[in-house]
């Protein structure tokens, strides 16, 4: 028989759930769904430059550091998927206009097509495979998940 529940117990309770939860859904994620889309993208994409992209697209602008730094990706490797990038016309480097010696990097067009379109790509993998749960499943999975992200935004 358990105890009262003490403070203490329930962090230690939720630090197990989450720690038991996070491999299994990256698991889940990498096996069903990103390898999945990646098969489909060229051969010279890598899911880490799929990330920059990402962030790309919602940032607009961003100095290779600040990716890297979000990505914790070293900055030979970032100027490295930087490269990449640039060289299949996906992204561009561009002079920062208040330090001529700072690079920024943003999206062409055909970078953010590809991006919107491996967005959809993703959602409809996403749509496919909880589309087997059922209508009251489906309900209880957005309410946690949705109160799964008012919880970690407040951790940030």
């Amino acid at each position: 028989m358990r105890g009262p529940e003490t403070r203490d117990n329930t962090l230690d309770s939720v630090v197990e759930d989450i720690y038991s939860i996070l491999p299994l859904l990256c698991r889940t994620i990498h096996r069903k769904f990103l390898r999945n889309i990646f098969s489909r993208i060229d051969e010279n994409l890598l899911p880490s430059h799929f990330e920059i992209m990402r962030m790309l697209q919602e940032a607009g602008t961003l100095h290779i550091s600040e990716i890297g730094d979000e990505l914790l990706i070293s900055r030979p490797q970032m100027t490295y998927l930087i490269d990449r990038l640039v060289n299949l016309n996906l992204v561009e480097r561009r002079p920062d206009s208040s330090d001529r010696r700072t690079i920024n990097v943003c999206l062409t067009d055909e970078g953010k097509s590809i991006v919107r379109e491996r967005i959809e790509l993703v959602r409809g993998t996403f749509k496919a495979a909880i589309s087997r749960l059922s209508i009251e499943e489906l309900g209880e999975l957005s309410a946690s998940l949705k109160k799964l992200r008012e919880m970690l935004t407040k951790l940030q």
